[in-house]
This record gives structure tokens, C-alpha cells and sequence, in this order.
């Protein structure tokens, strides 16, 4: 468990890495109680115990019961959203707000940018201002050149408050704050580096956006316009001028703190993705890709990043020691305190360091405040009861107007010309209370008119920024530059440059958004003044009385409303359904219209019959493939068995091939050829323009230019027939890849059913080793007979049967080839049916029965009726069909059901007229209407 002595603390007292959970709480009640307003409750209220038709019992006990728990826990927590009138800050710590942070990450507009400018370079500038980030500066002022650290070591006799003044506006931190989000001030300061339109760039230091997280969540309010310091005066609350400067103070130094922990971070984070492209260049080393050399120069950048990590370090452990040391002169002076009596803990340690820099032993300021505020308060006591008024609960009245509770607590005191007391009447307190509140209430709208007229500013700002697509048209370069590099068509430097781009272009979105969710939270706390009044309890009473006719109303219509659904409704509705008898019954036309029916009638099928005929299972031309070698080759090594999954592209086997390692170098000369008769054939046209040569050595060193460049491409094409990939040629002529070694891959996703391939075996071209298959898709080829030709046709439903296997029900397929050539002996035609395998129970070459249905030539054979599936029900163990009466009743019938053919099954026993009309679409509807019978 952490002491809380050494657990630093925001300018609220609070833990800065432990939210308050009580604080959610109060957020939640008040939020709950300022949207859903008096009217909303009185129809919460109604509609819990409010009746019900659900035909369930106990449901109604369990309504009650629910009652009792919301409003008994929304009652016990909304006190406590007035006992403590704190500013709630914006919820962005909850993990909700932060992925609906993250997931408006799509769009960016930069100002200062053209719409030119913006097409040709996808990288913006940040309102035009290139601007550095010098870290050391920024951590050598706030440390080394504190003035109130200064001001108390060297025992100067001066006013602090105008020292605490002064380091307000000349701390590094707020000039970095004011010139990056655009406010004047501090022209000599440092911000964040940001990338500028002409492709600038600065070092590797980049505020994180946990760090406006971290503000937002600590109540953390910015000082950059009116609104937010009037914001800021409400948080701190009664405290004086010098009070909240020294707080200012000590919050500098909490964000410089803030600052460079997310630089610590953020170090960390780029030291262990050096350590993981080390660790993938240390591969491609061992693999003989890439020269060692490059590993080398990596292990040098990542020494480079691991020293800023501990530099960073370093100047994190600087500024937690002056925040330290604030901390305890703030402690030793007394003047720490808090309504909630929340403050800093007093260290041994700091008690030391204070004793070491303070050679004047001060008086004890909080023991002469104390006495000051004793001594004003029996003043004002005096003073008031000479003037004749009473306190009665915690209020002063004047004696005789005792009943004018809530108005004289907050008024001063008035005095005559020559200091003696005045009474007023009670009328006149009471205009005055008024006249004091009407002020108040300007004052308040004052407020929120200002703080709108921000956020409609950032809106717009935001607005601007996603109209362009920007961050992504980064996040795809970058993405870009990142396969290239892994396949090696690219460099490190252009992909870490893009990587670099990517970031800068998200973390300027992050701080517009930064900008708009400040504004949304002063405008949510100013019009959380309006809304929260003195007395809460006093105001719903007052808009009960106001609008108590208009409730009485919504009262009796939400009364009538139920009692008529309760009583009226449902006996009108019985009185529309008629039961004529058990299985005849009818629907009002009010469900007909919300639940429309199709009809139909029985449709013949001529009588079918199933032939058995034996087959075997083999593979789907459309769904295997075999591998080979392209070249002449020995097998160096085989990387996959029978019975391994394998996808596109994966290797299967690598060979050494003498003849592709004479290829590869042919190519690599080839090139090398064309580049020196390019510069020949440059050259000589240079000559012949300045007829220094004649037309005959240009046209001939042209020829020659023109011969190679078809020598290095017909090289290249046959190097891309022996199976070389284009990042392996695109190695060969970078000269980090040339091997003699030709690796086999598969061309389709399936499983290796045949592996012929052995180590060190010679083979040839064209030579298959490896045969990979689907076998999701399985073909049945059959053989039927001349005589049951005419009675299968193609889509015919087939069952096929395993081998030994006579009770499983069969797996369906149909008929997807009736062959049209009969074998001269056999006499026999192919039959090919086509069968589904996700089971995989089927293998190739295994041997089958298929049963397939053809259509019975007799006439004499009496036809089959059929119905939709649909149109028949299983209700109570019997097969239900529903069939609409002349008069527009219905009736269920009973049937029995046969073969299933498609989507339609057969009718044995039970329909027989053929013009009935049988309900087949929304038939749902009237079986839940006959299960009410």
C-alpha cells in the first residue's frame, strides 16, 4: 500500500494517478437530475406504478420493488450533488469518453494552408509556425531559476505576492501553453515541435495527448480567455488573491511534472520499437538479406534513443524535486487548506531541506490567521446583535420578521454615515435580496452567452479540420512505407520519416479536439450554475406550484390512457374475436393490416423414385493445384507434410539451382551493362549536338543502349517465370539478395494431400512435388445405367452414403452433370454430382452409394400435393395447416406430412379440395391466435 506521505498531489489535494469514485457519483446524480428536469420524474413516477396487462404474475411486485431501489439509491446520492458545489470536470477519465476520443480520429483541417498546398503536400503546418521544443531550457528554468525558490533561499525581504506574480508569466511552461494554442505572450518561448509545409522538423520530443487527458480529468482549467478564470475562481471558491497564486504555482510545476512523465513514456516507448526492428534486422542479418552493417548502424540509433530516455529521467526526477519542495513550503507556511480539509501531508525529509534553505525562523501564519478570523467573527457578532437581529438556524433575521427564511444569509450589513446600525424593514430586505439576485443571475448568463460564443468558435475550428482527409491519406502513407520497407523496396529513413509525418499529423488533431472538449466543459459548468439553484428542494416545490394545473392534466390523461388500455381496449378486442368453434375462430382486421397474409393453394409434383448407384469421391478440378519446380535443381530443404493447412503464397520447399544463380547473375551484369552504355549513349548525343561525332557513332551507341535494356528485361521475365518474387529481384539489383536458392510456394489456400518431394533429391522442370486441395468442395462422379437416363436430370436431389455407412442420414447434393456420350461397353453415362464437405467425411477416392431421385415415367402413378414449409406448424405434436373460410374466418386442419422436396413438403392425408386457400406467409400470427383458444 502506498504512504500518503510520499504520494504527490494535483492543486485540488487530490492523488494525481487516484481518481475520487465518490466523485462519479455526485457526477451522476447530477447530471441524472438536470436532464430529466421535474416533468421527467413525475412520468418516471407514473410509469413504475402505473398498471400493466403483461398477463405474467408477479410482475407488478417486481416493478415495486424496482421503485424502491432506483429512487432509494437516486435519493441518497442527490444531496451529495449539493453539500459539495464542486465544478464536476468533463468526463474524459471514463473509458467510454476515451475511445469515442479515439474513434474521431478520422479527418484533419490545417489553417494556414491552401487548398493547393494541401493536395501537394499531405503534410500541414500548425496555424503556419514552425516551432522547437527545447527540453532543457524548459527543465533548467522551472528547477534552477524558480523565483520563489530563489526568492526564499537568499532570504530576500520583498512581497511574495509580486514574486509569485512574476514567475506566473515568465514560467516556461505557461509561454509554452499561450504560444501554442495562439494566445499572446511569451514571444521567446518554446512549444511543441510541429512539421511545417515545407517539410520541417525538429528532434524526437512531442507532448503526448494523455498529457490534455490528465488536465482534463484533475479539474486541470487553462488560463488562456476570461471564461476559464472565472471557471478557475469558482473552483478555488473563498480563497484570496495570494492563495490562488501560490496555487497557480504549484501547478505550473505539476505540469512540467505531467509533461515529462508522458516524455519518459513516450521515449520508452520509441527505445522498445528500436530493440524490436533490431531484433527483426538481427533475422534478416542471419537470413543474408541485408548487410551486417546495417544492423550496426540501428544498435548506434538505439543507444542515441536510449540516452534520451535517460535523460528524460533525469530531468523528471529535477522537477518531482521542486514540486517537492513547493509542496512543503506550502505546508510550512500553513495556507493549504481546503473546505473538504483536504492537504498536503508534511515529509521529514522536506522538513529537513526547508530547515537547510530557510535560516529566518517565520511566524506561524495559520495560527495568526486563525486569530485574525476569530477576532472579525466576534466583531461581526457584536455588531449585528446591537443592530437587533437574531440568528435562528444559521441565519440572521431581523427580530419580528423571523419568517423570511433563505433571504438575509448572503446580504451585508448596512451602516449609517456615522458607522451606527440601520434597521430595515422586511420589505426592504426583500427587495434588496432580489435586486442582489437579479444581479447574480445577469452575472451567470453573462457567463454562458461568453462561454457559447467559444464553443461555437472551436466547433467551427473542428469543423475546418475534418474536411479534408488528411490524417488518413498520412496513416496510408505511412502503411505504405512500412511494407516496402519489410519488403525491402524501401529504406529505413523514408519509412521512419513517414512513421514521424503520421504522428505529428495525429497529435495536432488530438489538441483541436483537446481545444473543443475544454470549450464543451466551461460551457457545461456555466450553465451548471443557472440550472443549480440555492435551495433545490425550495425550486421544485416553486415549479410544482407554478405548473401544478398543467401536472394535474398530464396526471388524469396518463390515468384515463391506462385505465382505458387496461379495461376498454381489451374488451373490445375480445368482442371483435368470435370463437365459432375449437378450430374455427377469426382475427380483427386491425392485426390483418399490421401482419398481411399471402395465400396459396396445393401444387402437384409429378411422383419421383431413387436410384442407388455406386461411385467414388474425387477432387474439384476448380479447387486443388499442384507445385513444381520451374528450374533444374537439388531439394535443399522441405518445409511442409501430408495433412499441413496451408495458405497462397506460403512456402512448400526451397531448391539450389545452379542454373537461377547463373541468371541472377546475368541479370546483376546486365544491369550493370546498360548503365554504363546509357552514360555512352548520353554522351555520345551530347557530342553529336555539338557535332564533335558523327550521326553514325550516335545512332551506333544507341543501338547498343537499346540492345541491353531488352537483355536486362528479357532477364528479368525469365527470372519472374522461375518463381522469383518481385522483392526478391527488386534485392538482386539493390545487390543485398542474390542466392541461388528458389523457394516453392502454394497457390491456393487448401491441404497438402500428396507430397512426393525428399531432401537432397535432383529434379527436374516441370516436375510436380506437391499437390494441395480444397477439400471443403468434393466432386461424386457416378455411372447410371441407359435405361434410367430419361428420369435424372440436372438439379435432381442426391444423397450420398459412405461406404459402410447405412445410418447416417445422408449428405445432400445435387446433380451438376448428366454425361451425353454412353461407354461402348458398359453402356453407361457419367453422372458428376456436386457435394458440400465442411464436415470433412468425405475423402477422395473413397467409395460412395448415392441415391438419387428421378422422376417415375409411369402415368399411371398418382401425382404428389405439396405446401410451403412455411405454411405448416407443429403445435401439440400434430402438423397444423391454417386455411381462410368463404365468410373470412379460419380454421386449422390437421394434416400428415411426407418427403421433403426443396422448400416444399408433401401432403398425405388431411387437404384434398384443391381451391382452398392455405395461409402461408404470416400464418405465425394466427397460430399465436389459435394457442389463445
Amino acid at each position: 500500500m502506498v504512504s500518503s506521505q510520499n504520494v504527490l498531489r494535483t492543486p485540488r489535494g487530490e492523488p494525481f494517478f487516484k481518481n475520487e469514485p465518490f466523485r462519479k457519483v455526485r457526477n451522476f446524480a447530477k447530471q441524472y437530475w438536470d436532464q430529466v428536469g421535474i416533468l421527467g420524474r413525475f412520468q418516471f413516477l407514473i410509469f413504475f406504478f402505473g398498471k400493466t396487462e403483461s398477463p405474467r404474475r408477479g410482475f407488478r411486485l417486481g416493478k415495486f420493488v424496482n421503485t424502491i431501489f432506483v429512487f432509494g439509491f437516486l435519493g441518497f446520492v442527490f444531496p451529495f450533488s449539493w453539500i459539495y458545489p464542486e465544478v464536476i470536470p468533463f468526463e474524459s477519465d471514463s473509458v467510454t469518453e476515451k475511445k469515442k476520443f479515439d474513434e474521431k480520429k478520422s479527418q484533419i483541417f490545417q489553417e494556414g494552408q491552401t487548398q493547393a498546398e494541401v493536395e501537394t503536400n499531405p503534410i500541414p503546418s500548425f496555424s503556419g509556425k514552425v516551432i522547437d521544443w527545447d527540453v532543457e531550457k524548459l527543465t533548467e528554468y522551472a528547477v534552477a531559476n524558480n523565483p520563489l525558490y530563489l526568492a526564499e533561499k537568499q532570504n530576500m525581504r520583498i512581497e511574495r505576492g509580486k514574486v509569485i506574480t512574476a514567475s506566473l508569466y515568465r514560467n516556461p511552461v505557461i509561454q509554452l501553453q499561450q504560444q501554442f494554442i495562439g494566445v499572446p505572450g511569451g514571444s521567446g518561448s518554446s512549444g511543441p515541435q510541429v512539421l511545417g509545409a515545407n517539410g520541417s522538423q525538429g528532434g524526437h520530443m512531442e507532448v503526448a495527448p494523455a498529457l490534455y487527458q490528465d488536465l482534463d480529468v484533475y479539474g486541470v482549467v487553462s488560463l488562456r480567455s476570461k471564461v476559464a478564470k472565472k471557471s478557475f475562481e469558482a473552483v478555488l471558491g473563498e480563497f484570496d488573491n495570494f492563495d490562488r497564486l501560490f496555487r497557480l504555482r504549484l501547478r505550473q510545476n505539476y505540469w512540467a511534472y505531467i509533461f515529462l512523465t508522458n516524455l519518459v513514456d513516450y521515449n520508452k516507448e520509441f527505445y522498445e520499437n528500436y530493440s524490436d526492428l533490431l531484433e527483426l534486422t538481427k533475422f534478416r542479418v542471419e537470413k543474408g538479406d541485408i548487410s551486417p552493417l546495417e544492423y550496426e548502424r540501428l544498435e548506434l540509433e538505439r543507444i542515441q534513443v536510449e540516452k534520451f530516455y535517460r535523460d528524460a529521467l533525469v530531468r523528471r526526477q529535477l522537477v518531482e524535486k521542486e514540486l517537492r519542495i513547493l509542496s512543503g513550503i506550502r505546508e510550512a507556511e500553513g495556507i493549504f487548506a481546503f473546505k473538504t480539509e483536504m492537504r498536503f501531508k508534511s515529509l521529514e525529509d522536506l522538513g529537513l531541506r526547508l530547515r537547510e534553505i530557510t535560516t529566518v525562523n517565520r511566524p506561524d501564519i495559520a495560527a495568526l490567521e486563525e486569530r485574525v478570523k476569530e477576532k472579525k467573527l466576534n466583531i461581526d457578532l457584536q455588531r449585528r446583535e446591537a443592530l437587533g437581529y437574531v440568528q435562528v438556524g444559521g441565519e440572521w433575521r431581523i427580530k419580528g420578521n423571523e419568517h423570511y427564511a433563505g433571504v438575509f444569509a448572503t446580504l451585508p450589513l448596512p451602516l449609517n454615515d456615522r458607522g451606527q446600525g440601520k434597521v430595515l424593514s422586511a420589505k426592504e430586505e426583500h427587495k434588496k435580496f432580489e435586486l442582489a439576485l437579479e444581479a447574480k443571475k445577469r452575472e451567470v448568463d453573462e457567463e454562458i452567452e461568453a462561454s457559447k460564443k467559444e464553443l461555437l468558435a472551436r466547433e467551427d475550428l473542428l469543423a475546418k479540420y475534418e474536411r479534408i482527409n488528411l490524417l488518413q491519406k498520412n496513416k496510408q502513407l505511412e502503411q505504405k512505407s512500412r511494407i516496402a520497407y519489410v519488403r525491402g523496396a524501401s529504406d529505413q529513413v523514408t519509412f521512419l520519416q513517414a512513421e514521424k509525418n503520421y504522428l505529428t499529423v495525429l497529435r495536432d488533431y488530438y489538441e483541436v479536439l483537446y481545444l473543443y472538449y475544454n470549450a464543451v466543459e466551461i460551457y457545461k459548468a456555466a450553465v451548471g450554475k443557472k440550472r443549480r439553484g440555492n435551495n433545490p428542494i425550495s425550486e421544485i416545490c416553486m415549479i410544482i406550484r407554478r405548473y401544478k394545473i398543467i401536472l394535474v392534466l398530464l396526471a388524469a390523461l396518463s390515468a384515463g390512457y391506462f385505465g382505458y388500455k387496461k379495461f376498454f381496449f381489451k374488451k373490445s378486442e375480445e368482442k371483435k374475436q368470435t370463437v365459432v368453434d375449437k378450430n374455427r375462430f377469426t382475427v380483427s382486421e386491425e392485426i390483418l393490416k399490421r401482419h398481411p397474409l399471402t395465400f396459396v393453394s396445393l401444387k402437384e409434383i409429378s411422383a419421383v423414385d431413387e436410384i442407388a448407384l455406386p461411385g467414388r469421391i474425387s477432387y474439384d478440378p476448380e479447387s486443388m493445384a499442384r507445385a513444381g519446380s520451374t528450374v533444374e535443381g537439388r531439394i535443399k530443404k522441405v518445409l511442409v507434410r501430408e495433412g499441413d493447412r496451408v495458405s497462397q503464397g506460403s512456402p512448400l520447399a526451397i531448391l539450389s539451382s545452379v542454373v537461377l544463380g547463373e541468371v541472377e547473375a546475368s541479370y546483376v551484369k546486365a544491369r550493370a551493362s546498360l548503365e554504363a552504355l546509357k552514360l555512352q549513349a548520353d554522351r555520345a548525343k551530347e557530342l553529336f549536338d555539338m557535332k564533335v561525332t558523327s550521326a553514325k557513332d550516335y545512332e551506333f551507341a544507341n543501338m547498343q543502349y537499346k540492345t541491353a535494356k531488352i537483355e536486362v528485361e528479357t532477364t528479368r521475365i525469365k527470372l519472374e517465370n522461375y518463381g522469383l518474387t518481385p522483392a526478391e529481384i527488386a534485392g538482386i539489383e539493390r545487390g543485398v539478395y542474390v542466392s541461388s536458392n528458389l523457394v516453392l510456394r502454394s497457390s491456393i489456400n487448401g491441404e497438402v494431400t500428396e507430397r512426393k518431394a525428399v531432401q537432397g533429391q535432383q529434379v527436374t522442370r516441370n516436375e510436380d512435388l506437391f499437390t494441395i486441395a480444397n477439400l471443403t468442395n468434393l466432386m461424386v462422379l457416378l455411372e447410371v445405367y441407359e435405361k434410367d437416363l430419361g428420369t435424372i436430370s440436372e438439379g435432381a436431389e442426391a444423397h450420398i452414403y459412405p461406404l459402410g455407412d447405412k445410418e447416417s442420414p445422408g449428405i445432400r447434393g445435387e446433380v451438376a452433370y448428366v454425361g451425353t456420350v454412353l461407354d461402348n461397353v458398359k453402356r453407361t453415362a457419367k453422372l458428376r454430382i456436386m457435394v458440400s464437405n465442411r464436415n470433412g467425411k468425405l475423402k477422395p477416392g473413397q467409395s460412395v452409394t448415392a441415391k438419387v431421385k428421378g422422376i417415375v415415367a409411369d402415368t399411371g402413378a398418382e401425382p404428389r400435393r405439396t405446401v410451403p414449409l412455411e405454411a405448416v406448424h407443429e403445435i401439440e405434436g400434430k402438423s397444423i395447416v391454417f386455411l381462410q373460410n368463404d365468410d373470412g374466418s379460419f380454421e386449422a386442419v390437421e394434416v400428415i406430412t411426407g418427403d421433403t422436396v426443396g422448400d416444399e413438403v408433401v401432403i398425405k392425408v388431411g387437404l384434398k379440395e384443391e381451391g382452398a386457400r392455405i395461409v402461408s406467409k404470416g400464418s405465425f400470427i394466427l397460430k399465436s391466435e389459435y394457442l389463445k383458444l
